[in-house]
């Protein structure tokens, strides 16, 4: 088993799925979330708020993103596709893992 100092502190995982994989870890490790070990998601979706505890994430705005790429499919079928990209925020949803 892994000493206190030979062991992470933090975990920033690339999706909500892979942090509730890092609480299952950590549980196993008998490392408590937010005291022992600080865990954030990213993407906002329903299972952070459904661990214990509560998740902090970046929550990604999907219903913006299927809007706008529905809007671009659709300019693209009729001929006129738009040009570039676009970059959309996210905002930070503070649970008790951090």
């Amino acid at each position: 088993m892994l000493g206190s100092s030979d062991r992470p502190t933090a975990v920033i995982a690339g999706s909500d799925a892979l942090a509730a994989a890092c609480y299952a870890a950590a549980g196993r490790a008998q490392l408590r979330i937010g005291p022992d070990l600080t865990v954030t998601g990213f993407d906002g979706s329903a299972i952070s708020r459904v661990l214990a505890p509560e998740l902090t994430t970046a929550a990604i705005p999907l219903a913006e993103i299927a809007a706008r790429l529905i809007d671009r499919i659709i300019h693209q079928a009729a001929g006129s596709p738009r040009d570039g990209g676009e970059v959309l925020g996210t905002s930070l949803v503070l649970g008790e893992s951090s």
